[in-house]
């Protein structure tokens, strides 16, 4: 009977809008059985891959941060809303234009995004005094908490990753990933 019900409530999240659905845990997402399949999964799909892209390289390598993160932070933060964060942190009280230009997100999207982070008190919103059209974002005294533990693996994560390379080639690939970067925003 219990069965039948959390199925009930698992079809109906699905059903639900992206936005509108529980995130799982990270006990709830993957049972042990389900690693070892997923990582046999990931290991023919890494031999069926052969001819790797610069894209598909960093596509990959941004999943692989992403699920790392998730499990350093122990929060159910989505990465665009990580990313609202490290861009508060760096600079309080933007806009919510500022933000969406940003993190590269659509304005719509950065919104519902803020009203997440603001009813988990990660973030508060104030009307610009100087101007009434415009609101401002800041980070609240949690937020700015979430962002420290997120910043430390951030560092910790790019480093062991960057291990590998001499500080030449470091500079290089920060070179070679800006003028692609700089190149898609100009293209569209």
């Amino acid at each position: 009977m219990e069965d039948k019900k959390i199925l009930k409530e698992t079809a109906e999240e699905n059903e639900a809008p992206v936005y509108m659905r529980r995130r799982r845990s990270a006990s709830e997402r993957v049972t042990e059985g389900e690693k070892a399949a997923n990582e046999k999964k990931t290991d023919d799909i890494l031999a069926d891959f052969t001819d790797p892209t610069p894209i598909s390289l960093s596509i990959e390598i941004s999943k692989m941060f992403c699920n790392h993160m998730r499990e350093i932070t122990s929060t159910d933060i989505a990465t665009s809303h990580r990313s609202l964060i490290l861009n508060l942190a760096y600079k309080d009280g933007r806009t919510q234009l500022e933000l969406a230009r940003l993190t590269h997100l659509k304005p719509p999207t950065v919104s519902l995004s803020l009203a997440k982070l603001e009813d988990q008190g990660y973030v508060r919103r104030e009307a610009d005094p100087n101007d009434l059209r415009q609101t401002r974002v800041y980070l609240t005294e949690k937020g700015r908490a979430l962002n420290e533990v997120s910043y430390e693996a951030f560092r910790t994560f790019e480093n062991q990753a960057i291990s590998c390379l001499n500080d030449e080639e470091s500079a290089r690939l920060l070179e070679l990933l800006t003028k692609v970067r700089n190149n898609i925003i100009q293209t569209m």
